[in-house]
């Protein structure tokens, strides 16, 4: 056993260089940032603080910025928040990550007059077509397609905020909803590149309750709405319509409809059973924005955490 505790001291010492090593990398004024994948802005992770070794508790904590930034200045779409994450000390997970909404938030500021058009499917084409009518009378009802391009507009405020009672909010802004821009285009048999047809813009606002508990995520949306709609091009001559509350309804069908879906959450490891060897090293595992105001909360408890690595050592001694 004496060789094993010099072993370990030994590792520990590594450790101890190591994270001597990363503070002189990341303790730095300059920023240091990645890309993680080509599609996103580059991840600015420069350290706020010196990662901190904890030798009583044997706790490693690595404060990172966690903001995208823009790709030519490098500078963070957003201003950096003022709210520490406190560490959980219930012990249910040992090994903790704090998300703030500031880094989604700055991921959606990229993103950002980037417009993304889908197809919409059978469900969503009948919904349409009996809002915008006069787009079937257009275009031949059974022979239309809707293509739907949405982007955002900056706004005021915090357009995506982690609530521990009310989950993620979207939109929950002093100064009103997510501003949303909305291009509806159409095809034909005779018109076979989409043709814009319908352009308006809205204010979006819905509550996702979403979390990870041990491989099984459960998601539901409540008090999905559209509001301040206003039609800014208008090719084929729509009549007046109540555009709030049709959309509203249309927005709060697609959410009932994913609730139903998925009102018994979604195992992980009874779609993927390869996971179960995974979740049987990390136990306890949770991602939840309900534990900590305006964070999102990671945790898990490695195997090695509950004692039994050492048992198995002593039983390899024996």
């Amino acid at each position: 056993m004496s060789g094993i505790n010099y072993g370990l001291n030994m590792v520990e010492g590594v450790i101890e260089g190591l994270v001597w090593g990363l503070n002189k990398k990341l303790d730095t004024p300059d920023l240091f940032v990645v890309q993680l994948i080509d599609k996103l802005p580059p991840l600015n992770i420069t350290a706020s603080t010196a990662p901190l070794m904890d030798e009583e508790t044997d706790l490693i904590s690595v404060w990172l910025d966690g903001r995208f930034v823009d790709n030519s200045a490098t500078t963070p779409f957003v201003p950096v928040n003022d709210y520490a994450a406190v560490r959980n000390t219930d012990k249910k997970q040992m090994e903790q990550i704090f998300i703030h909404q500031s880094m989604v938030d700055s991921l959606l500021f990229s993103l950002y007059s980037t417009g993304k058009t889908i197809k919409a499917d059978a469900n969503i084409k009948a919904q349409l077509l009996q809002i915008f009518f006069e787009l079937g009378q257009h275009y031949g009802a059974e022979e239309i397609d809707f293509y739907l391009g949405l982007s955002f507009d900056q706004t005021a405020g915090e357009p995506v905020q982690f609530d521990t009672e009310k989950g993620i909010e979207i939109g929950k802004m002093a100064a009103g909803g997510l501003k949303t821009n909305l291009v509806i285009s159409c095809t034909n048999s005779t018109i076979t590149t989409p043709e814009r047809a319908v352009e308006m813009n809205f204010e979006l606002a819905a509550n996702i309750d979403a979390a990870w508990n041990s491989f099984v995520i459960d998601a539901s949306i409540s008090d999905p709405s559209i509001s301040k709609t206003n039609v800014t091009y208008d090719l084929v001559g729509l009549d007046y319509h109540a555009y709030d509350t049709l959309l509203t309804t249309v927005l709060v069908g697609m959410s009932d409809d994913f609730n139903i879906k998925h009102q018994g959450g979604i195992n992980l490891i009874a779609k993927y059973p390869t996971l179960g060897f995974i979740s049987g090293l990390a136990r306890n595992t949770i991602v939840s924005p309900d534990i900590q105001e305006q964070f999102l909360y990671a945790g898990f408890k490695w195997i090695s955490d509950l004692g039994q690595a050492e048992e198995l050592v002593r039983q390899f001694v024996q």
